[in-house]
């Protein structure tokens, strides 16, 4: 941070490790071998992922200036936050190890219920409502929206929620204009053959 002052934030990858710590795997080609400022900003916008949040330093100053974490969201509050940063100042990347991710079936991350269903489209608006947007990102909008529905939709399925998953499914679709059927083809049978497997 004190060799990039212009960024934003900085992170690494992780190394995923078991409930019993044992190593898992890593996230160490996520964003290359080299240090360099990613994930851009087009892309956290139109991914509404903002980087490895467990471990990443983040300039006080800019927190403060975008408005300290949303007490309000309970699961990406990290990408919320991060992607304000973002807008302000971009993130650093650099192709080292930050961080030990312990995953279990227990933890936050790997639940999908109505309340995370709704963050990801509360985290579009804020960006959207933001003042001064460039254009290239203003363009990015439907994608944004997009990504954030079909989060929805797989939260609302794991929520047994089918009416609402319908309902941001054919959201999805509409920000799509109708394209990535394959992908969301490939999704709603995982889940739906999950589901079928846990009764």
């Amino acid at each position: 941070m004190a060799k990039y002052p212009h960024a934003g934030y900085a992170h690494g990858y992780r190394i995923i490790i078991d409930d019993k710590g044992i190593v898992q795997g890593n996230t160490k080609h996520s964003y290359g071998n080299k240090t360099v400022f990613s994930p851009e900003l087009p892309t956290i916008v139109s991914k509404l992922k903002a980087g490895c949040q467990p471990g990443c330093l983040m300039d006080r100053d800019i927190v403060v200036k975008v408005g300290m974490v949303d007490e309000n969201l309970n699961y990406v509050m990290d990408v919320d936050v991060l992607s304000r940063i973002a807008l302000e100042k971009p993130p650093l990347y650099t192709p080292f190890p930050v961080v030990y991710l312990r995953v279990y079936s227990g933890i936050k991350s790997l639940q999908w219920n109505a309340q995370r269903a709704k963050e990801r489209i509360a985290i579009a608006d804020k960006i959207f409502n933001h003042d001064d947007l460039p254009t290239s990102i203003k363009n990015l909008r439907k994608q944004s929206f997009a990504t954030a529905h079909q989060f929805a939709w797989r939260g609302y399925i794991e929520a047994k929620m089918c009416t609402a998953a319908f309902w941001h499914l054919l959201l999805d679709v509409f920000y799509s204009s109708g394209r990535g059927w394959a992908n969301r083809l490939a999704n709603l049978h995982k889940y739906l053959i999950d589901d079928n497997k846990n009764g």
